[in-house]
């Protein structure tokens, strides 16, 4: 089941933004948003939320194998990180 539930058949671009717990925490959430935004997305829905082991492992697969992975799985584990799905129509 999705956490964004819309009808987006009529949008050419479908994107999930992950705002990382800095710039949560830092306030630049409204910011990074307002700049999506200006490149003419809409945003469709908004979420706070804390990430599960298994989603932070799903989303970063690919740095599975970086030196740094365990310390950022310990870093979006322990903070609230900002999901925002944007859509691009024409």
């Amino acid at each position: 089941m999705s956490v964004f539930a819309i009808d987006s058949s009529k949008a050419i671009q479908q994107t999930l933004a992950i705002i990382k717990p800095d710039a949560v925490k830092s306030n630049q959430e409204d910011a990074i948003m307002s700049r999506c935004v200006d490149e003419g997305f809409t945003i469709i829905a908004q979420l706070r939320t804390c990430l599960t082991e298994e989603q932070i492992e799903t989303i970063y697969e690919r740095q599975k194998f970086m030196p740094h992975y365990g310390e950022l799985k310990q870093f979006l584990k322990r903070l609230v990180i900002g999901a925002t799905s944007f859509n691009l129509f024409q």
